[in-house]
């Protein structure tokens, strides 16, 4: 009898130190008190230093703990639990949600709360570095709202596009004060100025110094960048209109002490925002968006010493013109090559992962990248996307009229410049738009030769009719594949999933067909549009893409990490505990 009450004792023990140890994140680091963590910075007349390259070194060389993002180990979603926790025990504050206290637990399934990455994964944090874990810019959100964010730039509506075509608010679960269309998203007022002093501390925090981190860019030209963040001016007045409250430097105590050791300066010392990023300029006009006005001069080219290279014929942008064609938000892996037929007709299926703006333009060539431009010795087509949009999961179609692979969108395609003509002794294809600077921005890129990517070279003769280098930016975002040689291909893979995953399987070899039967593609398959559900807004790498066969994650999937025991809520302490004392009954 001794030993079954010692027996139960110690189980009833042990479950309370787990509830004790789940609902109090002891200290990991005693010098993130403001007045000590800035004492090398302060100057004799007490003032902090306003040298950026000071501040980035220090924020930098105190981030010493990268968090793995899901593990049984305290990761990310244990963080978020601590540093963002409700005013009720047990829940999370969502960044966007009417509603916005949910329960910590569960989370991770497409009805309930992921990790927001205010940032945007495809727009430059990388999968493997701090960035992709850093807490001062991961928030909960609503699973369903982060979906429909998406990799959006933070703006009111009117800036990328005219104000006609905004939608409050955001989302059927949003606040109500929060607005979207296709390229940018409006937060809740009362979380404005958080999420810009999120955005202004990674651009100063992460310079691409240290490997697997980008250069990371706020801008309001974001589309002239791969790692830029938009729009600049906007978060500039967030930054003025929602000042720093208590809740906001509670957090920044609690990531810094609790989790990473380093504190986000302008949470701490907001006069530092107008030192590093000025003033907000005047937005254009909301009836006609377009961006804004100096985004949209033409650079003057900077010469080369050798011997420049041949201009690519493209459409101008237009300064002032309604006509001006600039990305309008779509980045490297908004749109996947899915299959393409070079026996025969030429035909090329394209799939949309994000809803493509209106007035958007999309080119496809079979030039050449050279590593510094597109040849011009073969062809370019042009497709404008319509008033209404094309929404993700759309087949997009070229050269399939009158076939059985035609689309409501092949009779919209225009020739551009050249002949675009696939060739069936291998070639490559690119899908880009063209940002304000009338400059590419790689959507993705393919190759079917038996050469794969070549390097960069500055005799553009290497290349021939059928090779390519493969442009850094799709390699960032992992939007690109190198198939062998066959005159046909498509893609064989799961067509429901998040764009991310998504993403990471079109990207995969292993999962397209080829064939060199004049019989063409598999049409019955080809032509089935893809299912996009929601995901952690990750946006430039998937935890799929750690997998060269990425599974996808069942609905009632958890983000790939089990409900630990030491985390369960208080009923469920409290009902082990009454089941222990029971037992005790029992015994004695």
């Amino acid at each position: 009898m001794k030993f079954f009450l010692m027996f139960h004792l110690i189980e009833l023990s042990l479950l309370l130190t787990s509830f004790s140890v789940a609902n109090t994140q002891a200290a990991k680091y005693n010098d993130c008190d403001i007045s000590t963590y800035y004492t090398s910075l302060i100057s004799s007349n007490n003032t902090i230093t306003t040298d950026r390259s000071t501040l980035h070194s220090h924020i930098q060389k105190t981030h010493r703990t990268s968090l793995p993002y899901t593990s049984s180990s305290p990761d990310v979603w244990d963080a978020l639990i601590d540093v963002d926790a409700g005013t009720s025990p047990n829940t999370v504050k969502l960044i966007y949600a009417e509603d916005t206290e949910r329960p910590s637990n569960p989370h991770g399934a497409s009805d309930e709360w992921n990790r927001e990455h205010l940032w945007p994964r495809s727009l430059g944090v990388d999968k493997s570095g701090m960035d992709n874990t850093d807490i001062h810019h991961i928030r909960p959100s609503d699973s369903s709202i982060n979906g429909a964010r998406g990799n959006k730039y933070f703006s009111d509506c009117g800036v990328a596009l005219g104000i006609s075509s905004c939608i409050s608010p955001a989302h059927a679960e949003a606040a109500s004060d929060t607005s979207t269309d296709m390229a940018v998203w409006l937060p809740p007022m009362k979380n404005r100025g958080d999420i810009a002093r999120a955005i202004f501390y990674m651009e100063l925090r992460y310079d691409g110094e240290l490997a697997n981190e980008n250069d990371l860019i706020v801008s309001d030209c974001p589309d002239n960048n791969p790692n830029a963040m938009g729009y600049l001016s906007q978060l500039l007045q967030w930054h003025i209109d929602d000042p720093v409250d208590d809740d906001e430097r509670r957090r920044n105590d609690a990531v810094c002490t609790n989790w990473q050791g380093n504190r986000n300066p302008y949470v701490d010392y907001p006069n530092l925002v107008v030192e590093h990023f000025g003033t907000p300029r005047s937005p254009p006009p909301s009836d006609v968006g377009g961006g804004y006005d100096y985004c949209t001069k033409p650079k003057t080219p900077t010469l080369s010493p050798v011997a420049s290279p041949p201009t690519v014929p493209s459409p101008s942008a237009t300064v002032g013109n309604d006509d001006v064609e600039i990305c309008h938000g779509m980045k490297a892996g908004d749109v996947k090559l899915t299959a393409f037929q070079s026996s025969g007709n030429d035909i090329v299926l394209l799939t949309a992962l994000v809803d493509l703006p209106p007035g958007a333009v999309l080119y496809l060539t079979d030039n050449a990248w050279t590593g510094t431009y597109l040849r011009s010795n073969e062809g370019i087509q042009k497709l404008v996307i319509p008033s209404s949009g094309i929404p993700k999961g759309s087949i997009i179609g070229y050269g399939g009229v009158g076939t059985l692979y035609e689309t409501p969108y092949d009779k919209s395609w225009e020739r551009d410049a050249g002949s675009f003509a696939l060739s069936t002794k291998g070639d490559n294809i690119f899908v880009y738009c063209l940002s304000s600077s009338d400059t590419e921005v790689f959507l993705n890129g393919l190759v079917y030769s038996s050469s794969g990517w070549m390097e960069d070279s500055t005799d553009e003769s290497v290349f021939g009719t059928g090779s390519s280098a493969l442009p850094s930016s799709l390699q960032s975002a992992n939007s690109y594949v190198a198939l062998s040689h066959y005159d046909n291909y498509w893609y064989d893979g799961t067509r429901v999933g998040t764009s991310c995953d998504l993403l990471a399987y079109v990207s995969n070899s292993n999962n397209w067909i080829g064939s060199n039967s004049n019989d063409g593609m598999k049409a019955d398959l080809v032509l089935v549009p893809f299912t996009i559900q929601s995901d952690d807004n990750c946006d430039s790498a998937s935890e799929a893409q750690d997998s060269q066969q990425p599974t996808p994650q069942s609905s009632n999937s958890n983000g790939g990490k089990e409900q630990r025991a030491s985390f369960m809520n208080m009923s469920n302490i409290t009902f082990m505990c009454i089941h222990v004392l029971m037992a005790l009954v029992l015994f004695v």
